[in-house]
């Protein structure tokens, strides 16, 4: 894997998810959905059992109150993403504001392959810590 320079004035997929991130960042502090009890994801709702992706916007509504415990409890991939998540609007505010060069990361296809297996590793964990939360 290498880091290489990008001087193009198109936006790149870390400024993308640096806005969608502001977006949700928002939506998580700001709309009340402990007050509306708001059930959040279908897949339990319907089978009973989580989705491997489960609590992971309860997660992102602690975070953003700064319930750091609780936002990890609720989903620790959740808490991955949301920092994930944090460090691409840093990005972006340094990116436009500062005109700092925008990063490309080139990888080999093993590095590819390598990453798509952590990503599917990832979510099978969350996935068992959720379940286990379920018993």
């Amino acid at each position: 894997m290498k880091f290489e320079k990008n001087f193009g004035k198109n936006f790149d997929l870390f400024q993308i998810w640096g806005i969608i991130s502001i977006v949700l960042f928002l939506v998580a502090r700001f709309f009340p959905f402990f007050k509306y009890n708001i059930p959040l994801c279908t897949f339990r709702r319907v089978t009973g059992i989580p989705c491997p992706t489960c609590g992971m916007t309860t997660s992102f509504v602690f975070l953003t109150h700064f319930q750091i415990l609780d936002g990890f409890y609720a989903s620790p991939l959740g808490t991955l993403v949301f920092i994930f998540s944090f460090l691409c609007v840093i990005y972006l505010f340094l990116t436009i504001i500062f005109k700092l060069p925008k990063i490309k990361i080139v990888m080999s296809r093993k590095e590819k392959s390598i990453f798509m297996i952590v990503l599917v590793l990832s979510l099978i964990l969350n996935w068992i810590y959720n379940l286990h939360h379920l018993l």
